[in-house]
Parts: structure tokens; sequence; C-alpha cells
């Protein structure tokens, strides 16, 4: 069992799909198994693959809907578990039209192609139910982090920030080579919860598929769980 520093609450890709193996790939870091795993063999970037994205590598192929953050005094990481548990049994499916790659955020990433409301109350919903479980940020990182009410742009990151003028010449050679494997349409069917291990490289702990039917779900009363007694088994 892996001690973890910190949690967040995301979007990561079944493992099967091509979007987890195309991720994991480029970035070298396997979430669902902790693990470093070959790059891939590009020849016609401006830039090594293994410096493009040599920060960012250590969170693996994922979407944070919570960002980062530590446990408030009372709480256990099974108090996450059930949480989680809770609002994938309340939350349906989000079908998106598609993923595209973008260079306008300081980085490279993949971004909805379309609006979609369905998304925006799936991640607010996700947000708002974690907020009681996070120690709040203070200091330099207090002015940097995202209102804990409010969710994080959607969004897998593929790159650290870079000077805009290599990210145009990246996002330039990397659109042959990532959008032709990016799925179309694009569904969210689970939630997932990932931890920051002891070396500071991110892990999934559990995925929890999205089991509702209907609308997808959200409140101004956000979603709690029971604490049941039980222990706790990862």
């Amino acid at each position: 069992m892996h001690r973890y520093s910190r949690f967040a609450l995301s979007y990561a890709p079944d493992p099967e799909t091509d979007l987890a193996v195309l991720g994991k790939h480029w970035l070298g870091w396997d979430l669902e198994r902790g693990q470093d795993v070959p790059l891939l063999k590009i020849d016609r970037l401006p830039l090594p693959l293994s410096k493009i994205a040599a920060r960012r590598r250590r969170y693996g192929c994922q979407a944070l809907l919570v960002a980062p953050f530590r446990l408030a005094a009372g709480h256990s990481p099974l108090d996450l578990h059930h949480r989680a548990r809770a609002i994938a049994e309340h939350c349906t499916e989000v079908p998106l039209a598609g993923l595209r790659l973008d260079p306008q955020s300081g980085a490279i990433a993949l971004l909805p192609r379309d609006e979609s409301p369905a998304l925006e109350r799936f991640c607010t919903t996700v947000t708002r139910s974690f907020q009681d479980l996070q120690v709040p940020a203070t200091g330099p990182a207090h002015a940097e982090a995202p209102r804990p009410d409010t969710p994080p742009p959607f969004q897998f990151q593929l790159s650290d920030t870079l000077p805009r003028a290599e990210l145009i010449a990246l996002a330039a050679a990397m659109r042959p080579i990532i959008e032709p494997n990016l799925p179309r349409p694009f569904h969210l069917r689970s939630l997932s919860l990932v931890g920051e291990d002891a070396t500071g490289w991110f892990r999934l702990i559990q995925r929890y598929p999205l089991r509702a039917s209907g609308t997808a779900l959200i409140s101004d009363a956000p979603i709690r769980a029971e604490r049941p007694r039980m222990p706790l088994l990862w």
C-alpha cells in the first residue's frame, strides 16, 4: 500500500482506450500502474519528447476535476473513497463531441471540441462535493489555486508551460500525430481518485463508474456520503 501526501479527483481514461495508451506513452508515465513506460518515438517534433512535459508527466494522463489537495483534519482516505462512490452513483455518463489539441493556455492540452453544459454540471458537482475534505491552500499556493467551489478547466495537459513561439511550433507538429487518434465522440464514463506518492508522482487509486441514468446531477447542495466503519482496502 502506498502512502499519499495529496489527493485529487479527475477523469482518467480507461486503460484500454486509445486516449489512455497515447497519453501514457506521450508522457512516459502509466497512471494506472504507477510506473514508467517507453516514450513514443517521434522525430518531427521541434523539442525532444522527454523535454516537452518533463514536469507535467508526473501527473499522468488525466483531466483534473479537483486540483491536488491535502486531507483536512478529522478525515481519512476512506472518506474520499465513499464520497467519490456516492458522486458516481448520482451522475450519468457525459457525452462530448470529441477532443481537440489546443496551445492557447500556455501549454499544449486536449480540450473538449465544443462547450458542454452537461460537462460543466458534472465538474461543478464533483468540485463542490469535496470542499469540506480539503485543507485550504495558503501562502503562495493560495494565489495560484482555483476557487474551491470552481472546477479547473477540463483538459488533458500534455506539456509543461512553454514560450508561445515554442507552443505554436509544437502544436503544428503534434496535430497530424495526435488528432487522428483522438476519440470522436468522447464519453466520460467514470470518476477517478488519484494520489501523490512519496516521490511526487501520481497514481490511480480507484476508478468509479458513473451509474446514474438521465441528466448529470448538479445542485447547490454538494453530494455527501455516510461514513461507514469499515477497513480501508487500498
